[in-house]
């Protein structure tokens, strides 16, 4: 069990940070976290930012929708490894996890902000498909977009049964088989997603004559938000098991 359901429901998107600095200890936590993904995973080129709003300035899309952003993961990928993009999704994820279990705010960035103004190292075959800024929270407040906004993060949660691919009956019948499922679909609730469409689904297949737990997307979902998902589907299980990466990807238990 790496994070627990109630660290996963503590976990929501910020946009108000203060001002003051993140402390060095705490700095130096969070730059061993992204060494340890990068040595783990090849194709992943994480980097950290700090004190640094470049990508934050001339917003026209979000314009009102951040204050005093000026931390961030880049999340720099390989395209040419395979499922780079999902895999970026999944670690992201877990350096969300340290950052909030340590008080911080964190908040995925995808579709605004300008990569170009992005203070990162990157190869010319390199891609930078969202970016995390994190900080000391501050009190969410505001009028208009920001209040919007805050309300939608903070909506309650949907239930774990909707997230998982199959009637009633193949529910139930999956939950004696799998008794941790029900815990693994709750950590699915909580994952963030691109507009909040949380758009993966949990189903269970055959292979070989066995049942097995995959994942995979609905439409308008992204291999990032598949990648999110996983990490909360593993993160507050009593058994270990690991993901095959991949659209339909089995969750393969470790007896």
């Amino acid at each position: 069990m790496e994070h627990s359901l109630e660290q996963l429901r503590a976990r929501h998107s910020v946009r108000n940070f203060l001002t003051d600095s993140i402390p060095g200890d705490l700095r130096n936590g969070l730059r061993a976290e992204v060494t340890m993904i990068n040595s783990q995973e090849a194709g992943l080129n994480f980097q950290l930012r700090f004190d640094d709003d470049d990508p934050f300035k001339g917003f026209t899309r979000s314009y009102g929708m951040f204050r005093n952003a000026r931390n961030y993961l880049a999340a720099v990928i390989d395209p040419t490894f395979p499922d780079a993009e999902e895999r970026a999704g999944y670690f992201a994820e877990r350096f969300v996890m340290y950052a909030v279990t340590h008080g911080l705010g964190t908040c995925f960035i995808s579709g605004t902000f300008s990569p170009k103004h992005v203070n990162a190292r990157m190869e010319v075959y390199e891609r930078l498909p969202f970016i995390v800024t994190f900080g000391l929270p501050a009190k969410e407040r505001g009028t208009g977009i920001s209040n919007f906004m805050a309300r939608l993060v903070h909506r309650q949660l949907r239930e774990p049964r909707s997230f998982f691919a199959g009637d009633d009956a193949e529910y139930e019948a999956t939950l004696r088989r799998y008794p941790w499922l029900e815990t693994a679909l709750e950590g699915v609730a909580c994952a963030p997603s691109a507009m909040n469409r949380q758009g993966v689904r949990i189903g269970v297949t055959e292979r070989e004559g066995v049942p097995v737990t995959e994942a995979f997307s609905l439409k308008g979902s992204t291999p990032v938000d598949l990648g999110i998902a996983k990490y909360n589907f593993q993160a507050p299980l009593p058994v270990a098991g690991d993901w095959e990466w991949g659209e339909h990807g089995a969750f393969i238990v470790v007896e």
